[in-house]
């Protein structure tokens, strides 16, 4: 790996400890899951643990942990393209707004139009997915730039639980 590369990867290790994006704990396991089962097992067990949901304000959807998370990865669109584009975070935040819509609509209809707006929410939550998921979905699609971001995510992962060692924990 290049200096610049070696000094991006310090950078983002630095600031997930910094910002308190993820504990030392945490960075831990992850690490544990990555080295284990890979990068996809990282990336569903990275969502679950740090907690997130969809919401309709943007502003509030970048705070979440996971996607501060996945913002700071995004240093790395030279090498892999974009993680989750701006764009995507506000169509997945429109998503939210029209599956919020249809849930307040499912209270006031009867059995078969709840069944149709079920199915619409469905529809909206599976499109909000894709756009958290593509990149990965892109990315397994090439070795190469998947164990290449496999190497890239585990020294973040190390830098930054040195980082937290340093800092006191």
């Amino acid at each position: 790996m290049s200096n610049n590369l070696d000094v991006l990867i310090n950078k983002i290790g630095f600031e997930i400890v910094n910002k308190k994006i993820i504990e030392k704990n945490l960075i831990d396991k992850m690490l544990g899951v990555l080295a284990n089962d890979g990068v996809y097992a990282w990336w569903v067990y990275t969502k679950k643990e740090l907690n997130w949901k969809f919401v309709s304000d943007e502003a509030k959807f970048k705070e979440f942990e996971f996607i501060k998370l996945i913002l700071l990865l995004n240093e790395f669109d030279y090498l892999f393209g974009k993680i989750l584009l701006e764009e995507n975070i506000t169509k997945i935040c429109e998503l939210q707004k029209n599956i919020e819509e249809k849930q307040k609509e499912k209270k006031d209809k009867n059995n078969n139009d709840k069944r149709k707006l079920d199915n619409e929410i469905k529809k909206l939550k599976e499109q909000q997915n894709s756009l958290i998921n593509q990149f990965f979905i892109k990315l397994s699609k090439d070795l190469n730039n998947l164990l290449f971001f496999r190497e890239i995510l585990e020294k973040i992962l190390i830098y930054a639980r040195y980082h937290a060692k340093a800092m006191g924990d």
